[in-house]
């Protein structure tokens, strides 16, 4: 049986409306009410209604992704899977929108992501940054004017994002190292080949693989 708004203002003799306005976040309750109605809401085991939620509200999400055009082996199945994914949500009103951007040979996505941040479109901001140190201002600039910005594949440390979800390239760069001196320990001289770019990832694959052989 779901446990309603309702069940929980009976338990603890307050109003519904009361209950309602703790549950959805909103002003006029004080922090007293709002503990009890908290811990007596876990107790129950009490879940929002996001798809009730969104029918009352009509309020709708607008989420982009900024991906790179190539590799397309790699970044075409992680933009099958995004859509794939936000199918399942949008009745709850998320809407997303996939964005293709060139970054080699030149870096197109600083003005791209400036021109999606200026358009004041979309809620929240996903970006698998080819580079960092150009991307940080505009992002702190989405965060000041309240768009979610998350970084995927490749981090934007010194920002203000609110999360990445990828690898470590420094971890990445000390593994080789550790694999090649375990496959071949007798190697004398080892060559690092990278690309030309010193971005971010490059530069800490490096530290990492280099920092391997110090240590």
């Amino acid at each position: 049986m779901r446990v309603t708004a309702k069940m929980i203002a009976d338990e603890l003799g307050l109003s519904p409306a009361t209950v309602d306005r703790v549950l959805n976040n909103r002003k006029g309750v004080s922090e007293k009410t709002i503990q009890k109605v908290r811990s007596k809401a876990h107790e129950l085991g009490y879940q929002r209604n996001r798809a009730a939620k969104f029918l009352a509200t009509q309020k709708v999400i607008n989420i982009a992704f900024i991906l790179p055009v190539f590799p397309n082996y790699f970044w075409d199945d992680l933009d099958f899977e995004i859509k794939e994914g936000a199918m399942l949500y949008s009745e709850f009103g998320l809407k997303v929108d996939v964005h293709r951007v060139h970054t080699v040979p030149e870096n197109q996505q600083v003005e791209y992501l400036q021109e999606i941040v200026d358009s004041k479109e979309y809620q929240g901001i996903v970006i698998a940054a080819h580079d960092t140190k150009p991307l940080e201002r505009i992002i702190n600039q989405a965060t000041k004017e309240d768009i979610a910005v998350f970084t995927i594949n490749t981090d934007v440390p010194n920002s203000q994002r609110i999360a990445y979800v990828g690898s470590d390239y420094y971890d990445a760069g000390f593994l080789a190292g550790e694999l090649i001196y375990l496959f071949s320990r007798s190697a004398q001289h080892i060559v690092f080949i990278r690309e030309k770019e010193n971005t971010f990832q490059m530069q800490n694959k490096e530290n990492g693989f280099t920092d391997y052989f110090k240590k």
